[in-house]
């Protein structure tokens, strides 16, 4: 005759044998020192934020204003100089005010207004743009020339 195994017995063996292959092995409670590996390259990105900040600042705010219109010619004009400037594109005439190193869309002829209430430009980071009548606005440099942002491969 054969011994008999209960089921709750088998299950018993089966279940311990699982949770023993389950249980994370014990945290360690020491932290390691950093290894020269560490250190050099903490003083890598440390050094490649400070030429980050410092090109930046370099870069500094652009005194040139680009005043571009799609089917004209582009102006160049000196943002420390205070005016008016009209720009005729397809639906009519767009003023752009220049006070104090900014400038901003007075007025425009399109019907949302959305470049009007875009606000004031006064950095490199930004544009004024009036798409229904084809008006750019934006700081940048005259001796540099245009080309793309970035490139994705």
């Amino acid at each position: 005759m054969r011994p008999s195994i209960s089921s709750s017995a088998a299950s018993t063996k089966v279940g311990a044998a699982v949770g023993a292959a389950n249980a994370a092995p014990p945290a360690r409670s020491r932290r390691r020192a950093p290894t020269p590996a560490d250190l050099l390259l903490l003083v890598l990105l440390l050094a490649a934020v400070a030429a980050l900040q410092a090109g930046v600042a370099r870069g500094g705010v652009s005194q040139d204003l680009l005043l571009r219109t799609a089917g004209g010619p582009d102006q160049w004009v000196d943002a420390r100089r205070d005016a008016d400037y009209n720009l005729t594109g397809p639906l009519g005439t767009t003023v752009v005010t220049v006070r104090d190193g900014d400038a901003w869309i007075a007025r425009a002829p399109c019907r949302n207004q959305v470049c009007v209430r875009m606000g004031h430009l006064h950095g490199t980071r930004r544009a004024l743009v009036c798409l229904p009548n084809r008006i750019l606005v934006r700081f940048a440099s005259k001796g540099q020339a245009e080309g793309p942002d970035a490139i994705a491969h």
